[in-house]
């Protein structure tokens, strides 16, 4: 209890309440006379050299060994002068003296006791080995007092280092809360808005549903492209563009009827008179009959379309690979027809037809180009197209001046399947050469 008391009396010491300090002091030295610690922490409260002097030779009597003592008298000593008078043995002047005198002797009168009555020396040495005891233990409790101090300190500091931290996270934790509030507002408004999405899909997906059944019921019923719809004397035709979008013209519908009447005159010449037959050589010298289908070339048919796709299209390919797209639409294709030539909108009209019936609708479609292009039929081998023996099928070729192509009607899928050319009889040259040779065509 006694150390509580004297850590109490340091601190009103340091805090400069001195006097009070020292009735703290004063205190514990009347209750334990022997209390080291609570001397020299008296001596060092008080304020005169006098005062101190006098206190230090009572406590040296006490404990004569001591030696911080002894050494602190003498400095007292050369600082009041070295015939100072030593206040113990003087009669206090003023009340003041009195009181301070009477302070330092009554915690004393027990030491004068044990000087006069004197003792053993075991006695002397059990007191001395307890002062020592008594010294160590006021120094270590000092250095721990010290460290202590130096901990609370540094425990203040960390105190005040983690009050800002909260504060800080205090602060932090308001805004974050804050904006959770505002994204569960958010959250809910987006499950609302869900919710409400959901209804509409459910109903946009029962309308999909029904839709998708009118929609077979129709699609096997509707009339799709490639077609002719003949309507108020006119010819629609439709088609599919390369591009998938709708391709649509008109023609009169006097061209149809005189494309089919005239279609069957000339057939029935053909046929029946051998009219537009003519000879040709094969590379052996020996000759065969061909049957001349260009005739049948009318690119009239198609002067309200070709010009637009034309105008569309970015180069000569194009141009020609989309007039080849929409004819690779026309689904029937009989090898049988080959001496039944047909013109442009019979072909459209019957939904197809032979290789000859493909390469005069390509070749119609194309010379009715707003350009100075050769377009012409080629009679060629089909099973030896570099070495033709027989004239079995026929192919368009197409000069535009800076490049050719030899473009293949019956096919779908490769509109120039001839990578290295052909070898066949032009159409042209059938009327004006006498049994005209076939010529390589790249």
């Amino acid at each position: 209890m006694q150390i509580y008391e004297i850590e109490h009396g340091i601190a009103l010491w340091k805090k400069g309440q001195k006097t009070e300090a020292r009735l703290v002091f004063n205190t514990i030295i009347k209750n334990d006379r022997r209390n080291e610690n609570a001397w020299v922490w008296y001596i060092y409260s008080l304020e005169t050299v006098g005062e101190k002097i006098a206190v230090l030779e009572n406590f040296l009597r006490m404990f004569p060994n001591h030696k911080a003592g002894v050494k602190a008298l003498e400095n007292l000593r050369m600082e009041g002068g070295q015939n100072a008078p030593v206040q113990t043995h003087q009669k206090p002047n003023s009340q003041k003296n009195r009181k301070v005198d009477q302070a330092v002797r009554r915690p004393l009168q027990s030491t004068r006791t044990v000087k006069r009555s004197g003792g053993s020396p075991i006695l002397w040495l059990l007191a001395i080995t307890s002062v020592c005891v008594l010294l160590a233990g006021s120094t270590f409790l000092a250095s721990r007092y010290n460290s202590l101090l130096s901990e609370v300190q540094i425990l203040r500091s960390d105190n005040q280092a983690l009050t800002q931290n909260y504060s800080q996270l205090s602060q932090d934790f308001q805004s974050l809360n804050s904006k959770n509030l505002t994204l569960l507002s958010e959250n809910n408004d987006l499950i609302g808005r869900q919710n409400s999405l959901n209804t509409e899909y459910s109903l946009l997906s029962e309308k999909f549903t029904a839709l998708t059944g009118s929609y077979t019921d129709l699609n096997t019923i509707a009339l799709k492209p490639p077609y002719i719809f003949v309507h108020d004397r006119k010819v629609d035709a439709t088609f599919y563009g390369a591009d998938g979008q709708l391709i649509s013209w008109v023609t009169p519908f006097s061209d149809l009827e005189y494309d089919i009447e005239n279609g069957a005159n000339t057939r029935r010449l053909i046929v029946d008179q051998n009219d537009q037959t003519t000879t040709v050589s094969r590379k052996d010298g020996s000759l065969v009959w061909i049957r001349d289908f260009s005739i049948f070339i009318t690119p009239r048919t198609f002067k309200n379309l070709t010009p637009e796709l034309y105008g569309k299209s970015a180069t000569p390919y194009e141009f020609i690979h989309q007039a080849w797209y929409m004819i690779g639409q026309l689904s029937n294709y009989a090898s049988e027809d080959i001496e039944t030539p047909r013109y442009s909108l019979e072909t459209l009209l019957a939904g197809g037809g032979d290789c000859e019936d493909l390469s005069i609708l390509l070749a119609s479609m194309i010379k009715a180009a707003p350009v100075d292009w050769y377009v012409d039929l080629v009679y060629v081998d089909r099973n030896n197209i570099h070495d033709p023996q027989e004239p079995n099928h026929v192919v368009v070729y197409i000069n535009t001046g800076q490049e050719t192509f030899i473009v293949e009607t019956t096919d779908d899928q490769d509109m120039l399947p001839y990578d290295d050319g052909v070898t066949g009889w032009l159409a042209g040259n059938l009327q004006r050469e006498h049994d005209p040779q076939p010529i390589s065509l790249h």
